[in-house]
């Protein structure tokens, strides 16, 4: 089960905090980033990840949307190389 927080009242902006159900999951926690807020600190998964979940695993509309997004932000910044050997493990996933 996940816990999606947002602003009172607000859908946008919104997280999504959820546990590891499979191994693929569970390196989430190796593969992070922090971010500084204003408030505090948090750690994310991966840009990369990020790309590679939004556009070979939940595929919808807004979350290829978010991918690209990401990718433009960041174009200079994302290992691409480790896009496409994430976006493999979850193919070979949904085909296992």
């Amino acid at each position: 089960m996940a816990i999606r927080f947002a602003r009172k009242n607000e859908a946008v902006p919104n997280f999504e905090i959820k546990f590891p159900k499979t191994k693929l999951d569970e390196e989430t926690f190796e593969d992070s980033v922090t971010v500084v807020l204003k408030k505090g600190i948090i750690k994310i998964s991966s840009l990369e990840r990020q790309v590679a979940f939004k556009r070979y695993f939940l595929k919808s509309d807004k979350d290829v949307e978010d991918a690209i997004h990401i990718e433009e932000l960041f174009k200079n910044k994302l290992d691409y190389g480790k896009i496409n050997k994430l976006k493999e493990r979850i193919e070979s996933r949904e085909n296992g």
